[in-house]
């Protein structure tokens, strides 16, 4: 994908810099993907163990 961006940039004759600074921004967007379903992953098992926990705590109650 990222090829077909820089391919089409190019042929807009854009600066190498430009280039570079979009291919950066490019991973850093990966990055904060990968980071964010990790931190969601994360949430949803501690929302899944305090459901646990209030299960038990109505049912001893």
């Amino acid at each position: 994908m990222e090829s077909a961006i820089f391919s089409a940039l190019k042929g807009l004759e854009f600066s190498p810099q430009f280039l570079v600074v979009i291919g950066l921004m490019v991973m850093h967007l990966r990055n904060q993907n990968e980071i964010i379903k990790e931190i969601v992953k994360g949430m949803r098992s501690v929302s899944d163990r305090v459901l646990v926990l209030e299960t038990k705590q109505n049912e001893s109650t």
